[in-house]
C-alpha cells in the first residue's frame, strides 16, 4: 500500500505538470487568435487606403473639371499645364494612400507572425517546464523514506511489502 503523503506528492506533481502543458497550449491558442485579428486589421487598413485613393482621384477630377469651367467661363481659355499638374497631384495623393495602406497591412502581418511565433515558443517552453516539474517531483519523491526503502531494499517498508532488490535480485 502506498504512503498517502507520497501519493499526494505524486498527484500534485502530475497536476502541476498537466497545468503547465495546458497553459502553454492556451497561450498558443491566444496568440493565434491575436494573429488572426492583426491580419484582419491589416486587410481592413489596406481596403480603407484603396477607398481613400479612389477619393483622391475623384477629388482631382473635380478640381480639373472646375478649372476647365472657370477657364471657359472667363473667356481666357484653359491652362493645360495647370490641369496636368492637378491630375498629377491627385494621382500622387492616391498612390501615397495605397502605399500607406500596404505598409500598415505589412506591419500588421509582421506583428501577426511574431504573435504566432511567441505562442509556439510558449507551448514548446511548457513542455520543458512540465518536464522540469516531473523531474523535481521525482527527486522529491525519491527523498521520501518509503520510496527510498522501496528502491534500496532496506527493511523500513510496511509489513508485507518487498523491496525492488528482494523482488528482482
Amino acid at each position: 500500500m502506498a504512503d498517502p503523503v507520497t501519493a499526494m506528492m505524486a498527484a500534485s506533481m502530475a497536476v502541476s505538470a498537466s497545468g503547465t502543458l495546458m497553459g502553454g497550449q492556451a497561450e498558443q491558442q491566444a496568440s493565434r487568435f491575436e494573429a488572426a485579428q492583426l491580419e484582419a486589421s491589416g486587410q481592413s487598413a489596406f481596403a480603407s487606403s484603396q477607398r481613400q485613393a479612389n477619393e483622391e482621384r475623384r477629388q482631382a477630377q473635380l478640381a480639373i473639371s472646375r478649372a476647365r469651367a472657370v477657364g471657359a467661363g472667363s473667356g481666357g481659355g484653359v491652362d493645360v499645364t495647370g490641369l496636368g499638374n492637378l491630375g498629377a497631384e491627385g494621382e500622387y495623393r492616391a498612390l501615397t494612400a495605397l502605399y500607406e495602406g500596404r505598409e500598415a497591412m505589412a506591419g500588421r502581418q509582421m506583428q501577426a507572425a511574431a504573435s504566432r511565433f511567441e505562442g509556439d515558443t510558449a507551448k514548446t517552453a511548457s513542455y520543458f517546464d512540465a518536464g522540469g516539474t516531473l523531474i523535481d517531483g521525482g527527486r522529491s519523491l525519491a527523498k521520501s523514506p518509503k520510496v527510498a526503502a522501496w528502491f534500496d531494499g532496506s527493511k523500513t517498508l510496511m509489513a508485507g511489502e518487498r523491496s525492488m532488490q528482494e523482488k528482482y535480485g
